[in-house]
This record gives structure tokens, C-alpha cells and sequence, in this order.
């Protein structure tokens, strides 16, 4: 993944290489002036290390190797869809949120935070 990075960034022209080290910038300056890391951090106990352009590039690699692995479903879908017509397909293999597994998200609010931060002691 690294070499891959290097590889992408090098080929970057130099306008957006100035957009991403603008977008690194922001990232690095917030951190230093927040008042705690995410609460992974603690949770992990580890330091922040300031972010470079290459940690967003391997972040685009990654997710865009993962979002990738759905492939096949979609094929699947795009055929039914062709072959039995799109309400059918859907039917069969629905893919509205409300059918995924994992259709929660998580919105902390500012007590929920508290509490979290008081059960790791800092």
C-alpha cells in the first residue's frame, strides 16, 4: 500500500498536492488545538501523530478496496433486474437501509462523551 501511495502521490500535479497538503494542514492544526483526541485514542492508548497527505491517500486506497468487494451482488442484482424486472429483483434481494445489517449509526451527544471520557480517567 505504501509503495502504491508514493506511486500516486508523485503523479499528483501540483495543484491538488496543494489541496491535499491545505486539507493535511487543517486536519494537523485542529488536532493541536482541541482539547482532547477522540476517544479512540484514550481508548488505545496512543498518541496522535500529525497527519501527512500520504495517510489520506492510503485512507482513499483502502476504502476504495473495500467499497470494491460488493461487486458480485451488484452483477447478481443488475441481471435479476434484466431478467424477473426490478420490483421482483427487489424482492429478492432488497438492498433499502431499512433490509442491511448494519443500518444504526452512532450520535454521541455531549453527555455521552462525558461519561465516556470519566470511564477512561483522564
Amino acid at each position: 500500500l505504501n509503495r502504491q501511495v508514493e506511486k500516486n502521490y508523485r503523479q499528483l500535479d501540483n495543484h491538488t498536492k496543494a489541496l491535499l497538503n491545505a486539507y493535511v494542514d487543517g486536519i494537523n492544526e485542529y488536532v493541536e488545538s482541541a482539547r482532547f483526541l477522540p476517544i479512540e485514542y484514550y481508548i488505545l492508548f496512543t498518541d496522535f501523530r500529525p497527519w501527512t497527505p500520504h495517510d489520506s491517500l492510503a485512507i482513499h486506497k483502502f476504502m476504495s478496496f473495500i467499497l470494491s468487494f460488493d461487486w458480485p451482488f451488484e452483477l447478481i442484482r443488475a441481471y435479476l433486474s434484466q431478467t424477473v424486472g426490478p420490483e421482483f429483483a427487489d424482492e429478492l434481494l432488497p438492498h433499502e437501509e431499512r433490509y442491511l445489517l448494519y443500518n444504526q449509526s452512532t450520535i454521541l451527544d455531549k453527555e455521552d462523551i462525558v461519561q465516556s471520557l470519566s470511564l477512561i480517567h483522564i
